[in-house]
């Protein structure tokens, strides 16, 4: 047997005893935000198996190489994924862990942080956001089933690095685009993506929505009953189909509005979801609208 080598805190107290001749140990830590504010302890390569390892760029089993510099608050953290054979390197910084990155593998990304703001993503590249999509700033709002989904992010610049196009690509196959120039950022306009529902509309006819990217397709059938001139529906349509502002001014094709097929007849879809016959006469017949998702 080698002779034995004590680990020890700062105040020389025994926190595990290994062979000398041992490379890889156990990790002793279950949190690298701890391993973080002290790299002169945790110094060495250390083995994850059967750890929730928390702050970490992924879970599962991996080999932990923890470089202390001049400080033991400053330095980097290396994660060696052994199921996805990836690379990753956080650098630390007065005792706190920077972004992480992957390293190694077909596409590098960079892990966005729990809480992060996606405004201040400015520089070229690509950005994971991991389990964290949930609790970033200026993410998807709209349509709502996407909001804290897991996406990837890629920023690109003009050739003077003054407009920045963002691209967000979640895992249900929505996808949306928006530019920041001057610290201004448009709001995200959804590109790819199709959802659907069935409402019910004045005089319990049925109105189906289709949703693809920022366009909604309206058709309106089975109504038994006119909706008289200048009324509104009580009943609403939801909120991911109607656009935040909506420009009530026929004959202008580019607000929300559903037409009838057999009349000259107009509705409107106000910015509250409701139904209102724009015009003097009674609306009847079936009905077809589209319009974008407006903001």
């Amino acid at each position: 047997m080698g002779q034995k080598a004590v680990l020890a805190d700062k105040d020389g107290n025994q926190i595990y005893p290994v062979a000398s001749n041992v490379l890889v140990q156990p990790a002793l830590f279950t949190d690298l935000a701890d391993v973080a504010k002290n790299l002169d302890m945790y110094a060495g390569t250390w083995s994850v198996e059967d750890i929730d390892m928390t702050n970490a760029p992924f879970k599962g089993k991996a080999v932990v190489t923890v470089k202390p510099m001049s400080d033991d608050k400053a330095g980097y953290i290396a994660m060696h994924d052994l199921k996805a054979n990836t690379e990753w390197h956080a650098s630390i910084q007065e005792g706190l862990i920077s972004d992480w990155k992957r390293t190694s593998g077909e596409m590098i990304a960079t892990l966005i942080p729990a809480k992060a703001n996606l405004n201040n993503y400015t520089t070229p590249g690509i950005y994971d956001s991991g389990d964290n999509a949930a609790t970033v700033l200026n993410g998807i709002t709209n349509p709502s089933i996407e909001t804290g989904h897991a996406f990837i992010l890629t920023v690109t610049a003009d050739a003077k690095g003054t407009m920045i196009q963002q691209d967000l690509k979640t895992y249900t196959g929505w996808a949306f685009t928006r530019t920041i120039h001057a610290g201004r950022a448009t709001i995200w306009t959804a590109y790819s993506g199709t959802m659907n529902v069935t409402v019910e509309g004045p005089f319990k006819s049925a109105i189906n929505l289709v949703r693809t990217g920022n366009n909604v397709i309206a058709r309106i059938v089975n109504v038994t009953q006119g909706l008289g001139g200048g009324q509104q529906s009580t009943e609403s349509i939801p909120s991911d189909y109607v656009p935040t502002y909506v420009i009530n001014k026929v004959p202008n094709m580019t607000e929300a509005i559903i037409r009838s097929y057999y009349e000259n007849r107009v509705l409107t879809v106000q910015s509250d979801g409701t139904i209102k016959n724009f015009g003097s006469e009674e609306f009847k017949g079936t009905g077809y609208g589209e319009w974008p998702i407006i903001a």
